[in-house]
């Protein structure tokens, strides 16, 4: 089956009983809500008790990603929300939620002489590199971080650093090599990551000329050009109350909380 369909069928029984009818999936059995196809083939068991929310949170481990926005707000009419799924962008370099701004020649970059007023830039090392994947029914799985061997790879620089990750029964091989290859990148986004306080006259606004999801080119700090193409994953805004400038807080990739155990 594929994560649409598996995620159709839940939800349609779901609403058969009379619950979610306000959700409208936008995502189809082949295609996800970009129109992309789904990039594998998925098995898993659903118990009786799924609820959609735990079985969405599923797809997220298999790097899959979510939202549900409003739809159909007529005045005087029912309101209603749209369901969307996007296939794991590591699967399919346009998918994810949001846009991928680094594919266009002239697309934006953020330069040190926009409006931001401070920042910190993030980086996690001794993170695990090889990943093993345990399904409850003696199949398994693993994938190492590339480049993993030569002198220039992961394993000459900090070792082989081993993470188990127990999956649960009924998953197919493939299923388990998604969750092997959805928790790498989501370390791999962790290795190097940016904060940035913007205000909103900065040249390229938060929400008007990116949103979360977006991969966009960050050029600040000036020295950071090593990895230039960030994701953005968190936008918060301080009002300051009325009359002040607003200032935007945008994680790039994904910021290490303080006393957040690597």
């Amino acid at each position: 089956s594929t994560a649409g369909k598996i995620v159709l069928d839940v939800l349609a029984s779901i609403q058969a009983r009379g619950s979610l009818t306000v959700l409208q999936p936008t995502f189809s059995a082949t295609v996800d809500s970009k129109g992309y196809p789904w990039p594998s083939y998925l098995s898993m068991d659903i118990n009786p008790g799924e609820t959609l929310y735990g079985l969405l949170e599923r797809m997220v481990a298999l790097g899959h990603e979510w939202n549900i926005v409003p739809a159909n707000f007529d005045e005087g009419g029912e309101s209603g929300f749209r369901l969307n799924i996007y296939t794991a962008r590591a699967l399919q370099p346009a998918g994810g939620l949001g846009d991928d701004h680094t594919l266009v020649a002239d697309g934006p970059v953020i330069m040190p002489s926009d409006a931001t007023v401070g920042g910190r830039l993030v980086q996690a090392v001794n993170m695990p590199n090889k990943i093993y994947v345990l399904g409850g029914d003696g199949r398994w799985s693993s994938a190492t971080q590339e480049p993993f061997e030569g002198v220039d790879g992961y394993k000459a620089a900090f070792g082989q650093i081993e993470e188990m990750i127990t999956a649960g029964t009924g998953l197919g091989q493939e299923t388990l090599a998604q969750y092997a290859g959805a928790r790498l990148n989501d370390l791999k986004a962790q290795e190097n990551a940016v904060q940035l306080d913007m205000q909103r006259s900065s040249t390229l606004r938060p929400f008007l000329h990116f949103r979360v999801g977006d991969s966009i080119n960050v050029d600040v700090p000036p020295y950071f050009t090593d990895q230039p193409s960030q994701r953005v994953s968190a936008i918060s805004a301080d009002l300051k109350g009325e009359g002040a400038d607003v200032t935007f807080v945008v994680d790039f990739g994904r910021v290490i909380t303080e006393g957040e155990a690597l």
